[in-house]
């Protein structure tokens, strides 16, 4: 849960999402930690959580990569997405891993995260300080929500 001492950027991703979701009065929510640093490796303890909660309709996960794996084995265990249960990855709604289906995503906008990164290089090559900027997120439309 938010237990974790180490409070990543990642790990960011899931405190902002669980907020929102209490913002819009949904607290019935099951949190799954893995391993901190590999985020693309998914122990067989996170799918078995999974598959045994069949009540679960949403998932979040922390990116695109976990998200299609996740659909892959729900799939494989007769539960249809988005029907059944509904997944949100978070990098941008690439089709990954040859699924077969666009992932829906939150997405970081990478083009504008770049455009922040040059603008802060060239400030600090000026001899000035960079600046803090918040690049917002968008909301993917994809095939699995």
């Amino acid at each position: 849960g938010e237990h974790s001492v180490v409070n990543t950027e990642v790990a960011k991703r899931r405190i902002g999402f669980i907020e929102e979701l209490k913002h819009h009065g949904i607290d019935n929510i099951i949190n799954i930690e893995y391993p901190l640093g590999d985020y693309n490796s998914i122990p067989e303890s996170v799918y078995q959580t999974v598959i045994d909660h069949p009540e679960v309709d949403g998932i979040f996960t922390n990116n695109d990569i976990i998200a299609a794996g996740v659909v892959r084995r729900l799939e494989k265990v007769g539960r249809n997405v988005p029907n059944d249960v509904k997944i949100i990855g978070f990098d941008g709604g690439r089709e990954t891993s040859n699924l077969g289906k666009a992932i829906t995503s939150i997405s970081q906008s990478p083009e504008k995260i770049a455009q922040a990164l040059v603008e802060n290089v060239l400030l600090l090559i000026n001899g000035e300080s960079g600046k803090d900027k918040i690049i917002p997120i968008e909301f993917v439309h994809g095939e699995t929500a």
